[in-house]
């Protein structure tokens, strides 16, 4: 097979951490696979120090399968060789076999598969019962409701009216279904956490405030704020410019005027940057000009047809109104309050805040007791567990000793828990990260895919000399018309979506299709 480039060089480099960026029908499965055989086959590094992570377990068994056919049909050339008396082929040929015979217990697995390896080998580490069985879905939900209907019980029969004005103020009238919802809620979230107590219970420290203003909520709210706004005037000035550059290219140059008016007005929200109450009148003085309909009238010599120009009026209307509403969102949702105001608010929150706290952990405490009376470990325990074991000195250079090289397959969609496990059984240099952050579609299970892109950007720089990024971003499946709608979609709703993030067409027969089979 012959190989791109960056494909190329995704297979091998060695000795660097390596993030590929790899796009939607760019081969990166291929790569994966032949780096994989290569590192076999040329490094002699065995199937079983490696530590390859997938998704889900039919990826994991989908990946195995593809790396028992590579391996095999090597094995199939390497006997001729060896038949005709390469000394050399016999070796390799040796060597190959004994990797399909490890592959079956190869560690090629999701998350939650390999924690449980760790948990099982190592339980005594932090005290564990072995012997213990995975909740599944349905045990779940029922031991989680009965955790909580103990949890209300409880603080009914106490009746504090901490919690009976809390309960009025953010559950129903009729019943306390909003007030579960909320609690699971923030349960779940927490789980994803390598720490999750502790960083509960420094967060909601933090809005009670301090003589310390490094440390509060505050500050941290406002660096939001602050990113908030730079990523809304990002997506509304690049409306605009999509407005600017179509008018140039249609040669109107009344609407390439009215455009850059637009993009001067958002200038001047951008000149506040710094002060918030200044930034909050920026806002409000915000007001574009009116899109006139003679604008994308056509010049007299245009080959641009009235129906043409009459989509690019609309097109331009809609791209103002999505500036106009990303202005808009700035003002009312997040600029609404003077500084002052939002400080005092927020401090008010802190004895509510206080008391989810305190209902979280004690629900937490319920649910653990029912799980442990039935010897039972939900997935969020299994990442703990391990997370814990982990944290042994030992245990987790024991782990970075076995482990050559460490794979993990669709990146993006990894979550803060995950990426702390790698970090205490990786080496400096021995990552190989695979994912395109234009697929991560697992935000609504705390899949963070701002871990993918805070590595591609530290790989980016040329200080760091022990990682490096790779983008695959040749697209071999798709023909120009798709590639160029996912492009013209994705450099319109995406941050910093360059050259490098483009899909461009890998196959050579792209531009040729055709409108009937």
């Amino acid at each position: 097979m012959k190989w791109t480039p960056e494909q190329a060089r995704a297979i091998e480099l060695r000795d660097k951490n390596i993030l590929v960026a790899a796009a939607a029908g760019s081969g990166k499965t291929a790569v994966l696979v032949e780096r994989i055989k290569r590192l076999i086959l040329e490094d002699k590094c065995p199937i079983d120090r490696m530590l390859i992570v997938t998704f889900t377990n039919a990826a994991a068994s989908e990946m195995k399968e593809k790396i028992r056919r590579a391996i095999g049909q090597t094995v199939d050339e390497l006997a001729e060789k060896a038949e005709a008396g390469d000394e050399q082929a016999a070796e390799d040929l040796t060597f190959l076999k004994e990797q399909l015979n490890l592959l079956p217990q190869a560690q090629i697995s999701t998350f939650h598969a390999f924690a449980l390896e760790i948990i099982r080998k190592y339980f005594y580490v932090i005290d564990v019962e072995p012997n213990f069985k995975i909740c599944d879905d349905a045990q779940q939900v029922i031991l989680r409701a009965e955790a909580m209907d103990a949890l209300l019980e409880e603080q009914f029969e106490e009746g504090g009216e901490e919690f009976l004005r809390f309960l009025d103020c953010y559950s129903g009238d009729r019943n306390e279904n909003r007030f579960r919802e909320m609690i699971d809620h923030a349960y779940d979230t927490i789980q994803a956490l390598p720490e999750p107590a502790q960083w509960l219970h420094e967060k909601v420290g933090m809005l009670a405030g301090n003589e310390d203003e490094e440390n509060t909520a505050l500050k941290q709210v406002m660096e939001v704020l602050w990113g908030m706004a730079e990523q809304n005037l990002k997506d509304a000035e690049a409306a605009i410019n999509t407005n600017l550059r179509r008018a140039r290219e249609a040669e109107l140059p009344d609407a390439a005027a009215l455009a850059e008016d637009d993009l001067i007005q958002i200038a001047k929200i951008r000149e506040a940057f710094g002060d918030y109450d200044v930034l909050r009148d920026a806002l409000g003085a915000f007001k574009l000009g009116t899109l006139r309909k003679t604008l994308y009238n056509p010049p007299e010599d245009s080959s641009l047809t009235s129906e043409e120009a009459e989509a690019m009026k609309n097109a331009a209307s809609a791209g103002r109104d999505l500036a106009k509403k990303k202005v808009k969102a700035l003002r009312e949702e997040y600029f609404a309050q003077s500084a002052y105001a939002m400080a005092d608010e927020m401090a008010q929150t802190y004895a509510d805040a206080a008391l989810i706290e305190k209902l979280l952990t004690r629900y937490s405490q319920l649910y653990r007791e029912e799980k442990q009376h039935r010897g039972l470990v939900d997935f969020s325990d299994i990442e703990h567990y391990a997370w814990e074991i982990l944290k042994d000195e030992e245990v987790s250079r024991y782990y970075r000793e076995k482990y050559l090289h460490i794979f993990v397959d669709e990146y993006q969609d990894s979550n803060v828990m995950q990426e702390a496990f790698l970090q205490r059984i990786c080496r400096e240099n021995n990552l190989f990260l695979v994912g395109d952050v234009k697929q991560s579609i697992y935000k609504f299970r705390l899949a963070e895919p701002e871990i993918f892109q805070k590595r591609y950007q530290s790989y980016s720089q040329e200080e760091n000399l022990l990682s490096e990024k790779i983008d695959l971003n040749r697209n071999f499946r798709s023909k120009r018309p798709v590639i160029d709608f996912v492009n013209e979609v994705f450099d319109f709703v995406m941050d910093g979506y360059d050259d490098a993030a483009a899909l461009h067409m890998g196959d050579p027969f792209g531009d040729h299709y055709y409108d009937e089979p």
